[in-house]
């Protein structure tokens, strides 16, 4: 049947379309619910290349970015963010002060509460809730997990093929 979710919700939203995705060998088609984004947005931000695609994907906690923005983001955090290459992950201090975020998509800016981007996993240990996802080429998309989808509301109109993302109020 399908509904909204009974949370709280600002009047932000937007309605984009759900993009087709390609495989080697194979025709475009509807593979996840991904969609563009038009930036990433934080300290800094100004001078990169933010734009993308990137999956809405429940089934993921974190976000996956572009390399360098993953990198940039990470670097802002008081104290900064660690990177260990052999894990390929941003652990950061469970008590740094997390810098400002936000998703651009169809024109509108979604904020992600600073408690959602840093994630504790045991041991007194914490990741940063931005991690790499590599390099933007035709065949990497990036994806937006539950850091960002728990500040949005996600309705998606399969019959259509759009998505609307409308903001949560700030918990």
């Amino acid at each position: 049947m399908g509904g909204i979710a009974p949370v709280s919700v600002t009047k932000t939203d937007v309605t984009v379309p759900i993009q087709k995705t390609q495989f080697i060998g194979a025709p475009l088609a509807y593979n996840y619910y991904t969609i563009d984004v038009d930036s990433y947005v934080f300290p800094g931000s100004s001078k990169l290349n933010t734009t993308g695609t990137s999956i809405l994907d429940t089934g993921t906690t974190l976000l996956y970015v572009p390399t360098a923005i993953a990198k940039a983001y990470n670097d802002q955090f008081k104290p900064k963010a660690t990177f260990d290459a052999d894990e390929d992950t941003y652990y950061v201090d469970c008590k740094a002060v997390a810098p400002a975020f936000a998703v651009t998509i169809g024109g509108v800016e979604f904020n992600v509460t600073a408690a959602d981007v840093i994630l504790p996993i045991g041991d007194g240990q914490c990741l940063s809730g931005i991690q790499d996802g590599g390099e933007p080429s035709d065949d990497n998309i990036f994806i937006l997990g539950d850091v960002f989808l728990h500040n949005v509301v996600a309705t998606f109109n399969l019959s259509s093929n759009v998505v609307t993302l409308t903001e949560r109020t700030p918990y």
